[in-house]
């Protein structure tokens, strides 16, 4: 501060800049409030201005005292009438700023000189070439570059480690405790400066320093970690300002451990020098530390099949820090498989071979081979040890070993201790899978089961899988569909190949009369008391063929007379093993009479009979035609009461007496004439006795037949009935010939559907099936059901699941819960509509709906019957199933395509109550309804021969295994598991039918022909007998009137019932 004012003082060469209340008055070296800053000044007579280069002389002012100081001005402040002159270097000089309107002077790196140092003389202008001269000595002692000190210099600090920078080093070498760094000057060469250390080349500083280390791996150089980090300032150590240490001690186990390159990056912030940037390669150790697998999931276990080879296995090799490094050669490997309880299985079976950089050991081709697996079942868990021959290097690998495939099964018990009767379930059986090296298969392997001569009553069907235990077990499962003396056979199949295959044979029966047969018998007479019976191989009879319903034990014997004319069958019971026929007719035509004997379940067991026979008397002939039971030869049965034969004997005698005695008196011959005449119609009206007691008792067969099969109930009452009406009435036995016949099972299918069906929501069928079923139940015996047939999914059954699913997958829901009608007139009847034509929900069948407390929405599809454009080319032979007779399709070749299993429409079986249902046109549902829905779709067993039959495929089809081809080019795809299908129902068209239910079938059928047969003979011995009542009493009168009669009289013939009293 200058303490005198003058007039240069007072104000400066230009405009001054007022500063009012500066905040930095020390830095400016100022005390008043208001402050004059100029930028040109003049001082006794010498001009001064801002930007002029100076020298101020040494021991000027405070601050400048061993030397001179260069400098240059930058502003003249003036305080109040008093100014004090500053200058300060260019770049941080002092800056003049305004700052909403208020004026400021920011310091910065400038110093405030006194002005008076002008005045005497201690501050001189400088010229350009000293100031550029001095600028240079200042540049070359200016900060230029970071440099690290070598060992020999650390040696002289007392460090004994440096940075080893010249040339890679192992991994695992130790990093240097410290690492010291110094500032070079911009005067420091490497070339020209001493190997030892100089203060003149380390510049002096407080500038901090920062180091990094960045490290990045042999197998990805372009990815850099940073392991190291920290900032220092200069220090004092040893005699020696500006050193910069850093220690490393605290890093030491992350430095030099892992292959590949360290940079170590030096840099400051507050000036020009140089960053600094030094590598570290450091290579990996010739020390094998591990071998280790490349690509495995801890956490997962590799699984293979026993006899079948692993994956192929990487191996690398490390050193002891962990750093990747190639096998000096193709090393020998032993693999061991280890169980759980310590047992090791050597694997013998590999390759190895390394890769072309030598880094990756492959081993493939590795097969274990073991039948102990057994020991870590079930989860075949164990660990796979792989390692060199000297076992100093091991690598331990979790693993799972499965069995193999199934390829061997064993029977416990053997199936041929077995006895092998037809009808019975096999009690005890149970099958063992072994793999091909003898460890039982493992859990939920699937096998396929074929049966020959069984069925299998199993829900899972023919498909199987093994347990937990290696077993698949049948016991009670199998049941001996085939006959006596029949093949069977139980065979396992797996991936396509049959595996085991066991064959046997049925036990052996022989059906044989119990007595001799005659050779020749009298043309029209009869057989009585044929015994039959069934033995086994060694004579022996068998008392099992019994006879017992009740308990659903059906053996009966089927007798059939053969005759030009007409075929007839009866069913005679067995009992302990014989079944006794009390009599057959012999035809009344000479030469051969021959009959067969058939067991009606079991129709391998059978026997054919043929007996010659002669000719009787005219007389003998009639009798023995209309009196069918009347004997002239007897093979007596014991349990047949002796009076009987000996009843017909002498019936057959009296009358044979009075046929062949002649006498020339005409009264005597008249009167064995009346006697003969009255003996035939008594004779006859006990035949007729015992015909009405053989229909009343065919018909009580046939009712509780048609209760123990209720779904027959209806058509053999309308049968009977017909059969009342017209003694003889239509010919039904087509229709029963060859019955369709169901079972238990097929109620139970049928009725799970039909509660699937009305426990529908909103359907339509829900509410008819419920309607059907109840007007069923009110009127068992049938009646109308106006006009209503059914359901379609209802009305037929199928024999397979997989065909059932894939018909009703090709028809869709909304055809199969279709309602089906005789005409439109019913279908209309089903709904009613309001003024407005909308449809009106509190009539028709809406109306029966909410009686069962159901609804209806949305549409659903009608079907009527009349209105159907039907099939009428031909039918299939006599099926009362009325098959349509398609041709079979063929390829160019002439060929039947390989796998066709026959036209949809012919693949439904008609449910046995609408066998008979017929439009007005005679024509039955297979021809209106099933054509209708079907056409000619034809049913492959898989895709694949779907596909490759194409070329005759015109109006679509299916496969068993989900494929659909529809007209005009379409093709279904997707996956939809439909729920309503058709029933699914065994029958003997398809597979083995259930013994019972053919046994029904059968007996009703053969009851029936019995029926109409006695009907038939009661009708005509009737009228035989009527005509012989009328000439009797007509030639009585004559006889009697003329006086010839000898105590013969029509009291007698009366009172012996000959005629009516």
């Amino acid at each position: 501060m200058h303490g005198r004012y003058d007039e240069e003082v007072d104000s400066g060469e230009d405009q001054a800049v007022f500063i009012i209340n500066p905040g930095n008055k020390k830095a400016l070296g100022v005390s008043s409030n208001v402050v004059r800053v100029h930028r040109r000044m003049k001082r006794k007579g010498v001009s001064w201005r801002s930007g002029q280069k100076i020298k101020i002389l040494k021991g000027a002012c405070a601050g400048v005292h061993k030397k001179n100081v260069y400098a240059t001005l930058e502003y003249f402040l003036l305080e109040g009438l008093q100014g004090d002159g500053g200058g300060v270097p260019d770049e941080k000089g002092c800056i003049l700023n305004k700052h909403d309107g208020n004026i400021c002077l920011e310091v910065q790196s400038s110093v405030s000189i006194p002005i008076g140092v002008i005045d005497s003389g201690e501050l001189v202008a400088v010229g350009k070439f000293e100031w550029e001269c001095q600028l240079e000595k200042q540049r070359l002692k200016a900060p230029s570059s970071i440099d690290l000190l070598d060992a020999n210099q650390c040696e002289e600090l007392g460090i004994h480690e440096a940075l080893p920078v010249h040339a890679p080093i192992p991994a695992g070498q130790d990093p240097p405790k410290e690492i010291v760094a110094v500032v070079r000057p911009a005067n420091f060469s490497y070339s020209t400066a001493p190997k030892n250390l100089d203060q003149k080349y380390i510049v002096k500083n407080k500038m901090e320093m920062s180091m990094e280390v960045k490290f990045s791996g042999d197998s990805d150089i372009f990815r850099e970690s940073i392991l190291y980090s920290s900032r220092v300032t200069p220090s004092y150590y040893r005699g020696y300002h500006g050193l910069y240490i850093f220690s490393l001690q605290h890093k030491s186990h992350e430095l030099f451990q892992k292959s590949g390159i360290y940079k170590f990056l030096l840099h400051m912030d507050e000036t020009s020098c140089k960053n600094y940037e030094k590598e570290v390669t450091v290579l990996a150790s010739a020390e094998v530390g591990r071998w280790q697998l490349l690509g495995y999931d801890k956490n997962e276990h590799l699984r293979v099949r026993v006899g079948s080879c692993f994956p192929p296995l990487d191996v690398a090799c490390y050193d002891k820090y962990g750093n990747l490094i190639p096998f000096p050669s193709t090393p020998k490997v032993n693999l061991q498989f280890k169980m759980g309880n310590g047992m090791l299985i050597c694997v013998k079976k590999m390759k190895a071979g390394l890769s072309s950089d030598k880094r990756t050991l492959r081993i493939k081709d590795i097969l274990i081979e073991s039948g102990d697996l057994d020991i870590i079942r079930p989860n075949y868990e164990g660990t796979m040890l792989l390692c060199p021959p000297d076992e100093s290097l091991s690598i331990s690998i979790p693993c799972k070993v499965i069995p193999g495939h199934v390829r061997r099964v064993l029977a416990h018990p053997s199936m041929r201790s077995i006895q092998m009767l037809p009808g019975c379930i096999v009690q005890e059986l149970k099958l063992e899978m072994f793999d091909a090296y003898g460890n039982h298969a493992l859990k939920g392997s699937e096998l396929l089961l074929k049966v020959e001569g069984f069925s299998i009553k199993d829900q899972m069907g023919k498909k199987h899988k093994v347990d937990r235990d290696g077993f698949v077990h049948l016991s009670g499962m199998l049941k001996v569909t085939a006959g006596y003396n029949q093949n069977v056979s139980l065979s396992v199949t797996t991936g396509g190949e049959e595996i085991f295959k066991e064959e046997l044979q049925t036990e052996k029966r022989e059906l044989r009369v119990a007595e001799p047969v005659p050779q020749l018998c009298a043309a029209g007479s009869q057989l009585e008391n044929f015994v039959f019976e069934i033995v086994d191989t060694e004579g022996n009879l068998d008392e099992n063929i019994h006879n017992d319903e009740e308990n659903g034990h059906f053996h009966t014997l089927s007798i059939k007379l053969d005759s030009s004319v007409t075929k007839t069958t009866t069913l005679y019971a067995f009992q302990k093993g014989r079944c006794t026929i009390p009599s057959l007719t012999v035809p009344r035509d000479a030469g051969c009479f021959s009959f067969s004997a058939v067991h009606s379940r079991h129709r391998e067991l059978s026997l054919s009979i043929k007996i010659g026979t002669q000719p009787s008397s005219d007389l003998q002939h009639e009798i023995q035609t209309l009196c069918p039971n009347t004997n002239i030869m007897m093979l007596q049965d014991k349990s047949t009461p002796n009076n009987i034969g000996n009843l017909c004997l002498v019936t057959y005698n009296y009358c044979s007496s009075l046929a062949l005695e002649e006498t020339a008196l005409c009264i005597e011959h008249r009167e064995r004439v009346l006697e003969e005449t009255g003996s035939r119609i008594e004779h006859r009206e006990r035949v007729l006795k015992l015909l009405r007691d053989r229909k009343v008792e065919i018909e009580q067969s046939l009712v509780e037949l048609g209760d123990l099969n209720q779904v027959r109930t209806k058509m053999i009452a309308q049968l009977m009935v017909d059969f009342h009406q017209n003694h003889v009435g239509c010919d039904y036995s087509l229709c029963l010939a060859n019955p369709v016949v169901t079972s238990r099972t097929y109620i139970t299918k049928l009725e799970e559907m039909t509660d699937m069906i009305e426990n529908r929501d909103g359907s339509a069928a829900s509410v008819l099936c419920e309607l059907i079923r109840n007007f069923a139940s009110e009127r068992p015996h049938g009646g109308s059901r106006d006009g209503i047939i059914g359901v379609v999914a209802l009305l037929g059954t199928i024999c397979n699941i997989e065909l059932s699913r894939i018909l009703a997958k090709y028809l869709g829901e909304d055809q199969m819960l279709g309602i089906v009608c005789t005409n439109s007139e019913t279908a209309f009847s089903l709904e009613t509509y309001d003024k407005n034509g909308e449809v009106d929900l509190q009539n028709a069948v809406y109306a029966k709906a909410a009686e069962l407390g159901k609804s209806i929405s949305g549409e659903f599809r009608v079907i009527c019957l009349e209105e159907i454009s039907p099939y009428r080319g031909e039918i299939e032979g006599c099926d009362p199933q009325r098959k349509l007779a398609f041709p079979h399709p063929t390829l160019p070749s002439g060929e039947i395509p390989p796998g066709f299993m026959g036209y949809a429409v012919n693949m439904v079986d008609i449910d046995f109550d609408h066998l008979a249902t017929r439009t007005t046109e005679g024509l039955g549902l297979r021809e209106t309804l099933f054509y209708r829905l079907f056409g000619k779709l034809q049913v492959y067993d898989t895709r694949e021969h779907m596909k490759q039959a194409s070329v005759c495929i015109d109006h679509g089809a299916v496969s068993l295994d989900g494929g659909i081809i529809r007209e005009d080019g379409l093709i279904s795809l997707g996956f939809w598991k439909p729920d309503i299908i058709f029933p699914v129902v065994t029958s003997e068209i398809h597979i083995n039918t259930l013994p019972e239910s053919t046994q029904v079938g059968m007996q009703i059928a053969e009851a029936m022909s019995e029926l109409r047969v006695t009907l038939c003979k009661i009708r005509k011995i009737t009228r035989a007998c009527e005509e012989d009542k009328r000439q009797f009493l007509g030639k009585t009168k004559d006889f009697v009137s003329n006086g010839h009669s000898r105590g013969f009289n029509e009291k007698s013939l009366s009172e012996g019932g000959i005629l009516p009293g």
